[in-house]
């Protein structure tokens, strides 16, 4: 019997945030650019940094100077105060007029989410109507992922 059951949500991918007046060009050259800029990143333990982290690594990219910062939001507000290159999820950067997404050229730097209950209560109305409903407002299927287990 299952313990947890589990449905992929989507494939997100993490993008630079630049402070819209300080560049024009729409992408970033990951071995080259970033290796040189000043990053703005969450703590240490977040997903997004462990995954940022982790390509560079496996690109050989010493990362140098790093402001950390504790919340999205103040990520948000030090690239707009042109502190740095963020590095944040494509699909929470939103919009803010003072800043500009930038694709990352030379690296994916992505995470699969998900959404998991107890198996057990994958039935009680409240969940099951919560899975019934996501496809809808992510704007498809739930991911079928090679190589992902699911428990379902």
């Amino acid at each position: 019997m299952d313990i947890v059951f589990v449905r992929d949500l989507r494939l997100d991918t993490r993008i630079g945030a630049y402070e819209k007046e300080r560049r024009k060009v729409q992408t970033l050259q990951f071995e080259i650019e970033l290796a040189r800029e000043r990053l703005v990143l969450r703590e240490l333990g977040s997903t997004t940094r462990r995954a940022f982290e982790a390509a560079a690594a496996r690109a050989g990219i010493a990362i140098g100077e790093v402001l950390e910062i504790g919340s999205r939001e103040g990520v948000r507000e030090a690239v707009a105060a042109g502190l740095g290159v963020g590095i944040v999820s494509a699909f929470e950067f939103g919009h803010d007029e003072r800043l500009r997404a930038l694709a990352i050229e030379g690296a994916r730097i992505e995470m699969l989410e998900y959404a998991a209950c107890l198996a057990d209560r994958r039935e009680l109305r409240v969940v099951r109507a919560f899975l019934e409903l996501v496809p809808s407002v992510l704007g498809g299927e739930f991911l079928e992922v090679p190589g992902v287990t699911r428990l379902d």
